[in-house]
């Protein structure tokens, strides 16, 4: 349900900052295809913009999840062709950028190298971080046999977790190589 350009799940709670970051990347692949209204995505991106704190992270849940919700929501933001909001998007991109360079360090998981280097590939900010990404991803995988995957030791954003966390995990990792 939307509310005020953020969603919630019921319709009946404050708009969460991951749902609708989800959200927002799922209408943008739906406008490839499909017909979605401007004005909708324009009032999702107005969201999250004003949602950013001045630090550069977005953050509603656990602080385990700030850097993780900081990253997808900057990597939807990133993706985005609109020329809406042009200036401050790339103001908020900039200040998110800062924020995840400042504390990618204590990214212990291949869940959060995998939502940043969306961020940074979609962003096309800090190379030198991305490629530094890219090799701690190399460094977490795990190989067995013909095949490799990426474990998801705690929950996800959208609260994956074990055999299905993995699988959430390695397809990042994957679309990402």
């Amino acid at each position: 349900f939307e509310s005020s350009g953020g969603f919630s799940m019921f319709g009946r709670s404050t708009p969460k900052l991951s749902l609708t970051g989800f959200g927002y990347h799922m209408f943008q692949d739906m406008k490839q295809v499909y017909p979605v209204e401007d004005t909708l995505l324009h009032r999702i991106q107005g969201f999250l913009l004003r949602k950013q704190s001045r630090s550069g992270y977005w953050y509603d849940r656990s602080a385990e999840h700030q850097l993780n919700q900081t990253a997808y929501i900057a990597w939807a933001l990133a993706r985005s062709k609109s020329k809406t909001h042009r200036l401050k998007r790339r103001r908020a991109l900039k200040r998110a950028y800062q924020y995840i360079k400042a504390n990618q360090h204590r990214a212990t998981q291949p869940y959060t190298p995998a939502l940043i280097g969306h961020f940074l590939h979609a962003s096309k900010l800090g190379r030198t971080l991305l490629r530094n990404t890219l090799t701690k991803l190399q460094k977490k995988s795990i190989k067995a046999d013909d095949w490799v995957h990426w474990p998801a030791d705690s929950y996800t954003l959208f609260d994956s977790h074990g055999r299905t966390g993995s699988i959430e995990v390695t397809a990042l990792v994957a679309a990402l190589l």
